[in-house]
């Protein structure tokens, strides 16, 4: 397992406490955790809001998404990190909080929590189907 953040070193083996760090110091950038498959988990944004992609060990993307949104903004507000500006839908927008929760089940290996869904996206990162 290996974490980055965007501009350090990266950390092999991390420990919860050295990924709420990581990503509690993500602002306007990008934080990533890959396990030794290749699978990932990725997140843009910060300081407290953020968008998170997944990519299998198929090498399938996904962005994250869920039933109820926690922020007031309209579909295509646009999130701006790291040279990257997005447009995400109300529900494509997470809390650090969750971050954290995703970053930490993956990182065990266990489960996604059961508040995120992932949808598909092609080579464009345009949704599929």
């Amino acid at each position: 397992m290996q974490l980055e953040r965007s501009g350090c070193k990266p950390i092999h083996s991390p420990t919860e406490k050295q990924i709420s760090r990581a990503l509690s110091l993500t602002k306007s950038s990008f934080a990533s955790i890959t396990a030794s498959d290749g699978s990932y988990v990725q997140v843009g944004g910060g300081p407290g809001l953020f968008m998170l992609e997944y990519q299998n060990l198929q090498g399938k993307h996904f962005r994250a998404k869920q039933n109820s949104p926690v922020v007031p903004f309209p579909d295509g507000t646009i999130i701006s990190f790291t040279g990257n500006q997005i447009a995400l839908a109300q529900n494509e927008w997470f809390l650090i909080r969750q971050i954290t929760e995703i970053f930490f089940a993956f990182a065990a290996g266990q489960v996604f929590p059961s508040f995120v869904e992932w949808k598909e996206l092609d080579a464009n990162y345009i949704t599929v189907g």
